[in-house]
């Protein structure tokens, strides 16, 4: 009798210290995708690098990619930090990182970026990472729901929550 009411105890207790504010995943960390249009396309490694740097420095990690599509070069990528650091990155995106002529953020409700790496990682630019939302949506997905008039389609909220790549073959080689 004593131990079934010490289990249910335990129990209690083990309940009660996660659910506290503070043990939650969304209170520790914070992730969003981006992408930044660049103004000269010369100069894509260079603020690839310091991303990767800025990234370096508040211990967060992820990645960054450069893509060109139709002639506009763009950088792409994911970033995952712990909260506060994680906000003060996404501010520095949008305010003294220079070199893009506009940037597009989505913060992850979840937190949780797409691709994990053990650090902040420059990829391949031939390497298949979009997404079937904005940012950094996958160009036929982008094309297919300009065209669609009324069709049901997926909200960007949906595709984000599912997490989803437009090639299941980019989580392969993770």
């Amino acid at each position: 009798f004593w131990q079934i009411i010490f289990s249910i105890l335990i129990s209690t207790a083990v309940v009660k210290v996660y659910s506290q504010a503070g043990w939650k995943m969304t209170d520790r960390f914070y992730g969003f995708r981006y992408e930044l249009i660049l103004t000269d396309q010369s100069h894509a490694s260079e603020i690839s690098e310091t991303i990767q740097s800025q990234a370096d420095q508040l211990g967060c990690f992820g990645w960054v990619q450069q893509k060109s599509v139709s002639n506009i070069s763009s950088l792409v990528g994911e970033v995952r930090c712990s909260k506060s650091r994680g906000q003060s990155f996404e501010q520095w995106m949008k305010t003294e990182l220079s070199g893009a002529q506009s940037t597009e953020i989505l913060v992850y409700s979840d937190t949780k970026i797409r691709l994990h790496f053990s650090h902040f990682k420059i990829l391949e630019p031939s390497r298949e990472t979009c997404f079937l939302d904005s940012p950094h949506q996958c160009p036929d997905i982008k094309e297919k729901n300009s065209q669609s008039k009324g069709g049901k389609t997926r909200s960007d909220e949906e595709n984000n929550r599912a997490g989803m790549f437009h090639d299941a073959s980019a989580r392969n080689d993770l």
